[in-house]
């Protein structure tokens, strides 16, 4: 498992190395469960939103350390 604060989890210890965006962050989690970020569409006042912004791309790392 990775460590977490290499991960930038903890506010009070920033990464150094390895840093993620939380848009990428969440698309390797998404993908974790199975969920295609890309096609996961939700309503946000009137108009479609995706979790991710547009921005996030999956984290194959954390995948292999996991």
């Amino acid at each position: 498992m990775p460590d977490l604060v290499t991960l930038g989890v903890w506010h009070l210890y920033p990464a150094v190395e390895d840093r993620l965006h939380v848009h990428d962050l969440h698309a390797t989690i998404l993908h974790m469960l199975g969920v295609d970020h890309w096609k996961l569409v939700y309503a946000h006042q009137g108009r479609p939103e995706r979790a991710t912004q547009n921005e996030g791309k999956v984290c194959k790392k954390l995948l292999l350390d996991a």
